[in-house]
């Protein structure tokens, strides 16, 4: 499980740790432990409201309204969605934007056409499968993450169905294989280089500066820095606050979508 990865991590004595959490309300108060007894922890992942650790994430709600335009602008209203568990904050962020500009549209979710499965290929084959077979079928899919949408165009061969003629696709994090796939895939660009690049500058950062008080400690040091009418170390300490960093998902027209040619099946 994360909680014994980043119990065994810690036990290692490591300085810093860059944790990726599905459960962040779980990892929380051992993290914080963690970080009072001088492991210095950085959060990778959404912007968990008021969390005490440096934290990086990457905003895709931009890139997601920039899909649902694109797809409305070739003529698609009817547009499935394949994801997977929506307790995972980044997932349901995306599935938040996709109702919200169905909505703008005047368009609603059709809850057939939003299928839940895991993360891996055969998932969303298997996820993929099932909605394309219906009777009335979306003409446009958006998948989770790459793998899921390509899994959704091999579904889509095995049915003799035209990828983006019949059914246009759009993934999620830009792979290596979503340019070279045929058709390459339309997808949403996660600044994967510049994320780790900045991740690893906060835990550097934190262990050279050395991890901040725990609140406790923060606490008592307020009082005592209160009651000498002093701003020593005490104040120090408590002028520490977490640093916050959020860079921006891109977004990638290739071929596997294009403008609505048929429509059998949708109505």
């Amino acid at each position: 499980t994360e909680t014994l990865a980043i119990e065994r991590l810690f036990a290692m004595q490591v300085d810093g740790m860059i944790v990726s959490t599905m459960d962040y309300a779980r990892a929380e108060p051992l993290l914080s432990s963690m970080q009072a007894q001088g492991t210095h922890c950085v959060v990778a992942g959404p912007a968990y409201p008021g969390i005490p650790f440096d934290a990086a994430t990457i905003n895709d709600r931009p890139a997601m309204r920039a899909v649902m335009e694109h797809l409305f602008a070739l003529g698609h209203r009817h547009i499935g969605f394949i994801w997977g568990a929506p307790a995972f904050q980044a997932i349901g962020a995306r599935f938040e934007v996709f109702r919200q500009e169905l909505e703008a549209a005047g368009l609603s979710v059709r809850e057939e056409w939003v299928k839940r499965c895991g993360f891996r290929l055969e998932d969303g084959y298997a996820a993929a499968a099932a909605l394309l077979q219906m009777k009335k079928r979306p003409t446009a899919v958006f998948a989770l993450n790459d793998l899921l949408a390509l899994a959704t165009i091999r579904a889509a061969r095995d049915l003799r169905l035209d990828v983006p003629g019949d059914i246009s696709v759009v993934g999620a994090d830009n792979v290596q294989l979503a340019m070279s796939f045929c058709p390459s895939l339309t997808t949403i660009d996660q600044p994967i280089e510049q994320y780790a690049t900045e991740l690893t500058r906060l835990a550097l950062s934190g262990i050279e500066k050395k991890t901040p008080p725990s609140p406790a400690a923060r606490k008592s040091a307020a009082a005592a820095s209160s009651a000498a009418g002093t701003t020593g170390a005490a104040g120090k300490a408590l002028r520490w606050t977490p640093e916050r960093v959020e860079l921006t998902a891109g977004f990638l027209v290739r071929e596997s979508t294009g403008p609505l040619v048929r429509q059998s099946g949708t109505r």
